[in-house]
């Protein structure tokens, strides 16, 4: 005898199954990597969201605070305030954009290179520790899936 309601709309699959524990799986395992970074960060007084911003700005001529915002992930006025946070730091340096002087583009400084070189040596150093949370990881394939 039923009693009216339906709560289930259907079974999952095998297949449904083994791509639900796959998320649950990459969910432990990232959390497990960002605790272990965030630990080296720590070390050196940085923010992982500060870190980001450095290796992006690393990569680049200049970039604009939406760029910023859109790579790690934070609304406009998150990402103003970390990169005001830098700018007094000195780790990085706001200049007028050559094709829109409206507009500020956010350059990492010499400062802020010297730091990121730093703080990329000790991630290196510790990359057994990482390397242990995903075995047999090929970090290239990985980088270029996630891009």
């Amino acid at each position: 005898m039923g009693t009216g309601f339906n709560f289930f709309v259907g079974s999952p699959t095998s297949d449904d199954n083994d791509r639900l524990r796959g998320v649950e799986d990459f969910i432990n395992v990232s959390r497990q990597f960002v605790r272990v970074v965030n630990s080296i960060l720590t070390e050196d007084g940085i923010r992982e969201d500060s870190w980001r911003v450095l290796r992006l700005l690393s990569r680049s001529h200049g970039v604009s605070m939406g760029e910023i915002a859109l790579h790690i992930s934070l609304p406009t006025t998150s990402t103003t305030r970390l990169v005001d946070d830098l700018v007094d730091e000195a780790l990085v340096f706001r200049r007028p954009s050559s094709d829109d002087g409206r507009k500020a583009l956010v350059h990492l400084s010499r400062d802020g290179a010297e730091r990121l070189q730093r703080i990329d040596a000790m991630l290196s150093a510790r990359m057994p520790e990482l390397e242990r949370i995903m075995p047999g990881v090929d970090w290239r394939a990985l980088s270029a899936a996630l891009s």
